[in-house]
Formats: C-alpha cells, structure tokens, sequence
C-alpha cells in the first residue's frame, strides 16, 4: 500500500478552527458593544450637567432665591429629562446653596449624575458686585 500524501485538514481540525474562531467573534462583539454602551451613558451624562448648569445659571440670574425645593422638566426638546432645585441658607448671612439635580430615563432605568451646586448671595449675582453687598460676586455659571 502506498502511503496518502496529506494533502488538506481533516473535518475535526475544521470544525475545532471554526468554533475557536466563533468564541474569538463573540468575545469581540461583546466587547464592542460595552463600549457603545458606555459611550452613550457618558453622552447621557454630559447632556444632563450642561442642562444642569443652564438651569443652575437661569435659577441664580432670574429667581430670588429663598430657601425651598422646586422641580420642573424640559419640555419638548428633552422629554425624558426633568430637573430638581434646591436653594438652603449657609452659615453666612444673605449667603444661599443653590442644587441643581437632572434626572432622566435610559432604557427604564432612572438616571441621576451628581448635582451641580454654587454658592450664590441674593444681592450679589452674577455681575460686578453692587455696593449693597459686602460679599464678592461669582461669575457664571457658577
């Protein structure tokens, strides 16, 4: 008998490639997907503090501030976004903590980044500072 020149790969070192090359595929896919995952809740997230911030800014250059809870939403433009205000007196006199918190839903679960706060006094906002306030104005956003 002469002996076969092995001239190919048999059906078991085929299928043993492919099912390497299946987990190596899968193994990819996963980590793509985390990584779309994670770039969209930080976009989530850098949307929520700039809309913080604009509310934050628009409470201290319009609002007389006293110290209470307030909420709202956002309208139209960021349906799932709402936001929560709350302004506490300090240890300071005429010295207020203004918070900012935005809240919004992703996939059914409820969103919350840190909040954005500034210390701002009901005479001195953002500006020079008038000559009936002895404390230094802030600048904006706070």
């Amino acid at each position: 008998m002469r002996a076969r020149a092995r001239a190919g790969f048999t059906l078991l070192e085929v299928l043993v490639a492919v099912a390497i090359l299946g987990l190596v595929v899968l193994g990819v896919t996963g980590l793509v997907v985390q990584g779309v995952r994670g770039l969209r809740i930080a976009d989530e997230r850098h949307a929520a503090m700039e809309l913080a911030e604009q509310k934050l800014t628009e409470l201290t250059l319009t609002s007389d501030l006293s110290p209470g809870a307030e909420e709202g939403d956002y309208g139209e433009n960021w349906p799932d976004h709402r936001w929560q205000a709350e302004v506490a007196e300090t240890d300071v006199p005429d010295l207020y903590r203004v918070t900012v918190t935005v809240l919004w839903d992703s996939g059914g679960v409820e969103r919350r980044p840190s909040p954005s706060s500034c210390s701002m006094s009901r005479r001195a906002r953002c500006g020079p500072p008038s000559a009936a306030s002895s404390l230094p104005a802030r600048s904006c956003p706070c």
